[in-house]
Protein backbone atom coordinates (compact mmCIF):
# COMPACT_ATOMS: atom_id res chain seq x y z
CA UNK A 1 0.00 0.00 0.00
CA UNK A 2 1.32 3.44 -0.88
CA UNK A 3 2.25 5.96 1.78
CA UNK A 4 -0.71 8.16 0.83
CA UNK A 5 -3.18 5.28 1.23
CA UNK A 6 -1.67 4.30 4.59
CA UNK A 7 -1.89 7.88 5.78
CA UNK A 8 -5.57 8.11 4.83
CA UNK A 9 -6.37 4.74 6.40
CA UNK A 10 -4.84 5.71 9.71
CA UNK A 11 -6.60 9.07 9.63
CA UNK A 12 -9.79 7.11 9.15
CA UNK A 13 -9.00 4.77 12.04
CA UNK A 14 -7.18 6.75 14.70
CA UNK A 15 -7.02 10.45 13.94
CA UNK A 16 -10.50 11.34 15.13
CA UNK A 17 -11.96 11.65 18.64
CA UNK A 18 -13.06 8.39 20.24
CA UNK A 19 -10.25 6.23 18.91
CA UNK A 20 -7.61 7.65 21.23
CA UNK A 21 -5.68 4.84 22.92
CA UNK A 22 -6.11 4.78 26.70
CA UNK A 23 -4.68 2.20 29.06
CA UNK A 24 -6.89 -0.45 30.64
CA UNK A 25 -9.67 -0.51 28.02
CA UNK A 26 -11.67 2.33 29.60
CA UNK A 27 -15.28 2.42 28.47
CA UNK A 28 -16.30 5.32 26.32
CA UNK A 29 -18.19 8.17 28.00
CA UNK A 30 -21.78 8.78 26.84
CA UNK A 31 -20.81 11.46 24.36
CA UNK A 32 -22.44 12.00 20.96
CA UNK A 33 -21.91 14.72 18.41
CA UNK A 34 -20.29 15.84 15.18
CA UNK A 35 -16.80 17.11 14.49
CA UNK A 36 -15.21 18.36 11.30
CA UNK A 37 -12.04 19.99 10.05
CA UNK A 38 -9.52 20.38 7.23
CA UNK A 39 -5.95 19.18 6.73
CA UNK A 40 -3.25 18.71 4.08
CA UNK A 41 -1.54 15.28 4.03
CA UNK A 42 2.23 15.19 4.59
CA UNK A 43 1.94 18.86 5.64
CA UNK A 44 2.74 19.75 2.01
CA UNK A 45 1.30 22.90 0.47
CA UNK A 46 0.98 21.11 -2.89
CA UNK A 47 -1.15 18.31 -1.41
CA UNK A 48 -4.93 18.41 -1.84
CA UNK A 49 -6.83 20.18 0.93
CA UNK A 50 -9.00 17.50 2.52
CA UNK A 51 -12.13 17.97 4.61
CA UNK A 52 -12.98 15.42 7.29
CA UNK A 53 -16.09 14.94 9.36
CA UNK A 54 -17.02 12.49 12.11
CA UNK A 55 -20.41 11.68 13.62
CA UNK A 56 -20.34 9.89 16.99
CA UNK A 57 -23.47 7.94 17.91
CA UNK A 58 -24.46 5.23 20.43
CA UNK A 59 -23.74 1.72 19.14
CA UNK A 60 -27.23 0.54 19.98
CA UNK A 61 -26.57 -3.18 20.37
CA UNK A 62 -23.20 -2.73 22.10
CA UNK A 63 -23.51 -1.72 25.76
CA UNK A 64 -21.89 1.65 26.36
CA UNK A 65 -20.23 1.48 22.93
CA UNK A 66 -20.04 4.11 20.24
CA UNK A 67 -20.20 4.06 16.43
CA UNK A 68 -18.29 6.72 14.61
CA UNK A 69 -18.86 7.36 10.90
CA UNK A 70 -15.97 9.26 9.35
CA UNK A 71 -15.72 10.88 5.92
CA UNK A 72 -12.69 12.35 4.18
CA UNK A 73 -13.31 14.27 0.97
CA UNK A 74 -11.37 16.56 -1.31
CA UNK A 75 -9.65 16.74 -4.68
CA UNK A 76 -9.23 13.18 -5.95
CA UNK A 77 -10.26 11.72 -2.60
CA UNK A 78 -13.37 10.15 -1.15
CA UNK A 79 -13.30 7.88 1.90
CA UNK A 80 -16.13 6.78 4.18
CA UNK A 81 -15.79 4.35 7.07
CA UNK A 82 -17.18 3.15 10.36
CA UNK A 83 -15.43 2.57 13.67
CA UNK A 84 -17.42 0.59 16.23
CA UNK A 85 -15.74 0.82 19.64
CA UNK A 86 -16.85 -0.97 22.81
CA UNK A 87 -13.98 0.69 24.73
CA UNK A 88 -11.27 3.15 23.86
CA UNK A 89 -9.03 0.19 22.92
CA UNK A 90 -11.26 -2.47 21.35
CA UNK A 91 -13.72 -2.60 18.49
CA UNK A 92 -14.05 -3.00 14.75
CA UNK A 93 -13.50 -0.83 11.69
CA UNK A 94 -14.77 -0.86 8.12
CA UNK A 95 -14.02 1.08 4.93
CA UNK A 96 -17.41 1.46 3.22
CA UNK A 97 -16.20 3.59 0.32
CA UNK A 98 -12.73 4.52 -0.85
CA UNK A 99 -11.66 6.27 -4.04
CA UNK A 100 -8.22 7.77 -4.70
CA UNK A 101 -7.59 9.56 -8.02
CA UNK A 102 -3.97 8.99 -9.07
CA UNK A 103 -3.97 12.11 -11.25
CA UNK A 104 -4.35 14.19 -8.08
CA UNK A 105 -2.20 12.12 -5.73
CA UNK A 106 0.69 10.75 -7.76
CA UNK A 107 2.51 14.11 -8.17
CA UNK A 108 2.41 14.51 -4.38
CA UNK A 109 3.81 11.04 -3.78
CA UNK A 110 6.48 11.58 -6.47
CA UNK A 111 7.51 14.84 -4.83
CA UNK A 112 7.71 13.13 -1.46
CA UNK A 113 9.80 10.21 -2.78
CA UNK A 114 12.15 12.47 -4.71
CA UNK A 115 14.65 11.74 -7.49
CA UNK A 116 13.67 8.07 -7.92
CA UNK A 117 10.26 9.08 -9.33
CA UNK A 118 11.36 12.18 -11.26
CA UNK A 119 9.61 12.48 -14.62
CA UNK A 120 6.97 9.83 -13.87
CA UNK A 121 3.28 10.51 -14.34
CA UNK A 122 0.26 8.40 -13.50
CA UNK A 123 -3.51 8.34 -13.95
CA UNK A 124 -6.25 6.01 -12.84
CA UNK A 125 -8.56 5.30 -9.95
CA UNK A 126 -7.77 3.29 -6.80
CA UNK A 127 -10.81 1.69 -5.16
CA UNK A 128 -10.50 0.63 -1.51
CA UNK A 129 -12.67 -1.59 0.68
CA UNK A 130 -11.78 -3.21 3.95
CA UNK A 131 -12.61 -4.27 7.47
CA UNK A 132 -10.89 -5.42 10.60
CA UNK A 133 -10.42 -5.19 14.34
CA UNK A 134 -9.07 -2.72 16.87
CA UNK A 135 -7.28 -4.52 19.69
CA UNK A 136 -5.31 -2.74 22.43
CA UNK A 137 -5.73 0.43 20.42
CA UNK A 138 -4.05 -0.98 17.28
CA UNK A 139 -6.08 -1.56 14.10
CA UNK A 140 -5.53 -4.61 11.87
CA UNK A 141 -7.49 -6.20 9.08
CA UNK A 142 -7.86 -6.75 5.38
CA UNK A 143 -7.90 -4.12 2.62
CA UNK A 144 -8.99 -4.91 -0.93
CA UNK A 145 -7.37 -2.63 -3.51
CA UNK A 146 -8.50 -2.32 -7.11
CA UNK A 147 -6.84 -0.11 -9.73
CA UNK A 148 -8.88 0.78 -12.81
CA UNK A 149 -7.90 2.43 -16.11
CA UNK A 150 -4.41 3.10 -14.83
CA UNK A 151 -1.58 4.68 -16.77
CA UNK A 152 2.09 5.11 -15.83
CA UNK A 153 4.71 6.71 -18.03
CA UNK A 154 7.69 8.97 -18.52
CA UNK A 155 7.32 11.41 -21.41
CA UNK A 156 11.00 12.33 -21.42
CA UNK A 157 12.02 8.67 -21.32
CA UNK A 158 9.58 7.85 -24.12
CA UNK A 159 7.73 4.96 -22.47
CA UNK A 160 4.24 4.35 -21.12
CA UNK A 161 2.12 1.60 -19.56
CA UNK A 162 -1.56 1.92 -20.45
CA UNK A 163 -4.68 0.06 -19.39
CA UNK A 164 -3.29 -0.91 -15.98
CA UNK A 165 -5.60 -3.04 -13.83
CA UNK A 166 -4.73 -4.40 -10.38
CA UNK A 167 -6.69 -6.56 -7.97
CA UNK A 168 -5.00 -7.25 -4.65
CA UNK A 169 -5.98 -8.05 -1.08
CA UNK A 170 -3.62 -7.09 1.73
CA UNK A 171 -3.39 -7.90 5.42
CA UNK A 172 -2.62 -4.73 7.40
CA UNK A 173 -1.12 -4.73 10.89
CA UNK A 174 -0.78 -1.27 12.39
CA UNK A 175 2.00 -2.20 14.78
CA UNK A 176 5.09 -1.53 12.69
CA UNK A 177 2.82 -0.90 9.69
CA UNK A 178 3.15 -4.43 8.29
CA UNK A 179 1.57 -5.16 4.92
CA UNK A 180 1.41 -8.49 3.08
CA UNK A 181 -0.81 -10.30 0.58
CA UNK A 182 -3.59 -12.55 1.78
CA UNK A 183 -4.05 -14.07 -1.70
CA UNK A 184 -2.07 -13.79 -4.99
CA UNK A 185 -2.64 -10.45 -6.72
CA UNK A 186 -3.23 -9.96 -10.44
CA UNK A 187 -1.64 -7.12 -12.39
CA UNK A 188 -2.55 -6.57 -16.03
CA UNK A 189 -1.25 -3.97 -18.50
CA UNK A 190 -3.03 -3.69 -21.84
CA UNK A 191 -0.30 -1.85 -23.76
CA UNK A 192 3.38 -1.01 -23.31
CA UNK A 193 4.98 1.50 -25.65
CA UNK A 194 8.59 2.66 -25.95
CA UNK A 195 10.57 4.63 -28.51
CA UNK A 196 11.89 1.37 -29.98
CA UNK A 197 9.15 -1.25 -29.67
CA UNK A 198 5.79 -2.04 -28.14
CA UNK A 199 4.12 -4.91 -26.34
CA UNK A 200 0.67 -5.94 -25.17
CA UNK A 201 -1.22 -8.01 -22.62
CA UNK A 202 1.20 -8.09 -19.71
CA UNK A 203 -0.18 -10.35 -16.99
CA UNK A 204 1.51 -10.94 -13.63
CA UNK A 205 0.51 -12.97 -10.57
CA UNK A 206 2.38 -12.75 -7.31
CA UNK A 207 2.39 -12.29 -3.55
CA UNK A 208 3.59 -9.30 -1.53
CA UNK A 209 5.68 -10.47 1.40
CA UNK A 210 6.13 -8.72 4.72
CA UNK A 211 9.85 -8.15 4.01
CA UNK A 212 9.05 -5.82 1.06
CA UNK A 213 9.62 -8.43 -1.62
CA UNK A 214 7.18 -9.77 -4.20
CA UNK A 215 7.22 -13.45 -5.12
CA UNK A 216 6.23 -13.57 -8.80
CA UNK A 217 4.63 -16.92 -9.59
CA UNK A 218 4.17 -16.19 -13.30
CA UNK A 219 4.45 -13.32 -15.76
CA UNK A 220 3.82 -13.20 -19.51
CA UNK A 221 3.66 -10.60 -22.27
CA UNK A 222 2.83 -10.54 -25.99
CA UNK A 223 5.50 -8.92 -28.14
CA UNK A 224 5.81 -8.82 -31.92
CA UNK A 225 3.42 -11.71 -32.44
CA UNK A 226 5.24 -13.93 -29.95
CA UNK A 227 5.35 -14.42 -26.20
CA UNK A 228 7.86 -13.83 -23.41
CA UNK A 229 7.35 -15.46 -20.03
CA UNK A 230 9.32 -15.14 -16.81
CA UNK A 231 10.22 -18.10 -14.66
CA UNK A 232 9.12 -17.72 -11.01
CA UNK A 233 11.35 -15.16 -9.32
CA UNK A 234 11.58 -12.52 -6.59
CA UNK A 235 11.12 -8.77 -7.05
CA UNK A 236 12.64 -6.53 -4.38
CA UNK A 237 10.92 -3.23 -3.61
CA UNK A 238 13.66 -1.60 -1.54
CA UNK A 239 15.77 -1.08 -3.54
CA UNK A 240 13.58 -1.78 -6.59
CA UNK A 241 15.11 -4.57 -8.65
CA UNK A 242 14.47 -7.82 -10.50
CA UNK A 243 16.52 -10.84 -11.63
CA UNK A 244 14.71 -13.31 -13.86
CA UNK A 245 14.98 -15.84 -16.67
CA UNK A 246 13.02 -15.02 -19.82
CA UNK A 247 11.56 -17.70 -22.08
CA UNK A 248 11.22 -16.29 -25.60
CA UNK A 249 8.83 -18.02 -28.00
CA UNK A 250 8.20 -16.98 -31.61
CA UNK A 251 9.09 -13.31 -31.03
CA UNK A 252 9.42 -11.15 -34.13
CA UNK A 253 13.00 -10.55 -35.26
CA UNK A 254 12.02 -6.98 -36.14
CA UNK A 255 11.89 -6.10 -32.44
CA UNK A 256 15.37 -7.47 -31.89
CA UNK A 257 16.48 -5.38 -34.87
CA UNK A 258 14.96 -2.34 -33.16
CA UNK A 259 17.33 -2.90 -30.26
CA UNK A 260 20.38 -2.95 -32.54
CA UNK A 261 19.63 -0.18 -35.08
CA UNK A 262 23.28 0.22 -36.04
CA UNK A 263 23.29 -3.29 -37.48
CA UNK A 264 19.94 -3.99 -39.13
CA UNK A 265 17.96 -1.56 -41.25
CA UNK A 266 15.04 -4.00 -41.30
CA UNK A 267 14.29 -7.59 -40.38
CA UNK A 268 11.49 -10.12 -40.42
CA UNK A 269 11.26 -13.60 -38.97
CA UNK A 270 10.94 -15.23 -35.55
CA UNK A 271 13.29 -16.16 -32.72
CA UNK A 272 13.13 -18.52 -29.74
CA UNK A 273 15.37 -18.84 -26.74
CA UNK A 274 16.18 -18.30 -23.09
CA UNK A 275 17.90 -15.22 -21.64
CA UNK A 276 18.75 -14.23 -18.09
CA UNK A 277 17.95 -10.57 -17.42
CA UNK A 278 18.11 -8.06 -14.62
CA UNK A 279 16.63 -4.65 -14.01
CA UNK A 280 17.17 -2.07 -11.28
CA UNK A 281 15.76 1.40 -10.79
CA UNK A 282 19.26 2.83 -10.48
CA UNK A 283 21.22 0.67 -12.94
CA UNK A 284 18.57 0.03 -15.58
CA UNK A 285 18.37 -3.09 -17.77
CA UNK A 286 21.17 -5.65 -18.10
CA UNK A 287 21.49 -8.85 -20.10
CA UNK A 288 22.72 -12.11 -18.63
CA UNK A 289 23.57 -15.54 -20.01
CA UNK A 290 21.32 -16.95 -22.69
CA UNK A 291 20.80 -18.49 -26.09
CA UNK A 292 18.69 -17.33 -29.03
CA UNK A 293 17.97 -19.25 -32.22
CA UNK A 294 16.06 -18.60 -35.43
CA UNK A 295 12.46 -19.81 -35.34
CA UNK A 296 11.12 -22.22 -37.97
CA UNK A 297 7.63 -20.81 -38.45
CA UNK A 298 8.51 -17.92 -40.77
CA UNK A 299 11.14 -17.12 -43.39
CA UNK A 300 13.69 -14.65 -42.04
CA UNK A 301 14.82 -11.72 -44.18
CA UNK A 302 17.24 -9.04 -42.99
CA UNK A 303 18.71 -5.89 -44.49
CA UNK A 304 21.94 -4.60 -42.99
CA UNK A 305 22.33 -1.00 -41.94
CA UNK A 306 24.73 0.77 -44.35
CA UNK A 307 28.32 0.06 -43.31
CA UNK A 308 30.81 0.57 -46.18
CA UNK A 309 33.64 -1.95 -46.04
CA UNK A 310 31.87 -4.26 -43.58
CA UNK A 311 32.00 -7.15 -46.08
CA UNK A 312 34.32 -5.84 -48.84
CA UNK A 313 37.30 -4.50 -46.91
CA UNK A 314 39.52 -7.48 -47.84
CA UNK A 315 37.95 -8.18 -51.24
CA UNK A 316 39.37 -6.92 -54.60
CA UNK A 317 37.02 -4.76 -56.61
CA UNK A 318 38.49 -5.98 -59.90
CA UNK A 319 40.49 -9.00 -61.04
CA UNK A 320 43.83 -8.15 -62.70
CA UNK A 321 45.32 -11.26 -64.36
CA UNK A 322 48.56 -9.40 -65.23
CA UNK A 323 50.61 -7.11 -62.96
CA UNK A 324 49.67 -3.44 -62.79
CA UNK A 325 53.19 -2.45 -63.92
CA UNK A 326 52.27 -3.63 -67.43
CA UNK A 327 50.35 -0.39 -67.77
CA UNK A 328 47.37 -0.19 -70.17
CA UNK A 329 47.51 -3.94 -70.76
CA UNK A 330 46.71 -4.55 -67.10
CA UNK A 331 43.66 -2.32 -67.17
CA UNK A 332 42.50 -3.71 -70.53
CA UNK A 333 42.62 -7.30 -69.25
CA UNK A 334 41.09 -6.55 -65.80
CA UNK A 335 37.47 -7.42 -65.04
CA UNK A 336 34.94 -6.45 -62.39
CA UNK A 337 34.67 -8.82 -59.43
CA UNK A 338 30.94 -9.73 -59.39
CA UNK A 339 31.20 -10.93 -55.80
CA UNK A 340 32.43 -7.49 -54.75
CA UNK A 341 29.45 -5.83 -56.42
CA UNK A 342 26.99 -8.13 -54.67
CA UNK A 343 28.70 -7.86 -51.30
CA UNK A 344 28.85 -4.07 -51.57
CA UNK A 345 25.10 -3.98 -52.19
CA UNK A 346 24.57 -6.13 -49.08
CA UNK A 347 26.77 -4.03 -46.78
CA UNK A 348 25.15 -0.80 -48.01
CA UNK A 349 21.68 -2.12 -47.19
CA UNK A 350 20.64 -2.27 -50.85
CA UNK A 351 20.26 -6.08 -51.08
CA UNK A 352 18.31 -8.12 -48.49
CA UNK A 353 19.53 -11.46 -47.17
CA UNK A 354 17.48 -14.58 -46.57
CA UNK A 355 18.67 -16.00 -43.24
CA UNK A 356 19.12 -19.75 -43.05
CA UNK A 357 20.33 -19.82 -39.46
CA UNK A 358 20.98 -17.32 -36.67
CA UNK A 359 22.29 -18.16 -33.21
CA UNK A 360 23.23 -15.83 -30.37
CA UNK A 361 25.08 -17.09 -27.30
CA UNK A 362 25.44 -14.70 -24.36
CA UNK A 363 28.12 -15.32 -21.74
CA UNK A 364 28.43 -12.03 -19.82
CA UNK A 365 31.09 -13.45 -17.47
CA UNK A 366 33.16 -14.53 -20.48
CA UNK A 367 33.65 -18.03 -21.91
CA UNK A 368 36.96 -19.94 -21.97
CA UNK A 369 38.21 -17.53 -24.63
CA UNK A 370 36.98 -14.38 -22.87
CA UNK A 371 34.06 -13.83 -25.27
CA UNK A 372 30.92 -12.33 -23.73
CA UNK A 373 28.77 -12.99 -26.81
CA UNK A 374 28.93 -14.93 -30.05
CA UNK A 375 26.65 -14.25 -33.01
CA UNK A 376 26.58 -16.55 -36.02
CA UNK A 377 24.44 -15.89 -39.08
CA UNK A 378 24.28 -17.89 -42.30
CA UNK A 379 22.37 -16.16 -45.08
CA UNK A 380 21.88 -16.01 -48.86
CA UNK A 381 21.22 -13.02 -51.12
CA UNK A 382 17.60 -12.81 -52.22
CA UNK A 383 18.66 -11.41 -55.61
CA UNK A 384 18.22 -14.08 -58.33
CA UNK A 385 21.48 -15.08 -59.98
CA UNK A 386 23.68 -13.43 -57.34
CA UNK A 387 27.33 -14.36 -57.66
CA UNK A 388 27.59 -14.87 -53.89
CA UNK A 389 25.94 -18.06 -52.75
CA UNK A 390 26.31 -17.91 -48.98
CA UNK A 391 27.34 -15.21 -46.51
CA UNK A 392 28.62 -16.41 -43.13
CA UNK A 393 28.92 -13.70 -40.50
CA UNK A 394 30.58 -14.59 -37.21
CA UNK A 395 30.69 -11.93 -34.51
CA UNK A 396 32.76 -12.43 -31.37
CA UNK A 397 32.26 -9.82 -28.67
CA UNK A 398 34.86 -9.32 -25.95
CA UNK A 399 33.90 -6.84 -23.25
CA UNK A 400 30.62 -5.43 -21.96
CA UNK A 401 27.53 -6.97 -23.53
CA UNK A 402 26.31 -3.60 -24.78
CA UNK A 403 28.91 -4.06 -27.53
CA UNK A 404 26.58 -6.58 -29.09
CA UNK A 405 24.29 -3.70 -29.97
CA UNK A 406 26.85 -2.83 -32.64
CA UNK A 407 26.82 -6.42 -33.98
CA UNK A 408 30.38 -6.47 -35.23
CA UNK A 409 30.80 -2.83 -36.18
CA UNK A 410 33.54 -2.57 -33.56
CA UNK A 411 35.60 -4.73 -35.99
CA UNK A 412 35.86 -7.62 -33.50
CA UNK A 413 34.47 -10.12 -35.98
CA UNK A 414 35.34 -12.68 -38.65
CA UNK A 415 33.61 -12.82 -42.04
CA UNK A 416 33.68 -15.50 -44.74
CA UNK A 417 31.81 -15.22 -48.04
CA UNK A 418 31.79 -17.76 -50.83
CA UNK A 419 29.67 -18.70 -53.80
Amino acid sequence: MSMSNRCLLFVLLVAVPGSVVMAGGIKLPPIIGDLRGDFRPFEMSSAPNLHWSSALRPAGDVHDGRVMETKIEGEGTRLRGLINLATTEDGTWQILEGEIDLAAWFPIVAEKVGEAMKGLGAKGMIILKGNGLVRAGAPSGVVLMTVREGRLGNAEGGWALEGIALTAEFLIEAEGIKVKSTTPFELAVAKISTTRFGAENLLIHGVLNEDHTIALSDARIDIAGGEITLDPTMLTLSPLGLEATMQIVNVGLQDIAALIPRSFASAQGRIDGTVRMGWALTGGFRVGAGNLTLGKSEQAIVTLAPAPGFLTQTMPKRFEPVPSWTGPLSKWLSADNPAYTDMAAIELGEAPLQVDSLTVKLTPEGDEFGKTATVRMRARPTKPGASVGVVNIDVNVVGPLDSIMKLGLNREFSINAHR
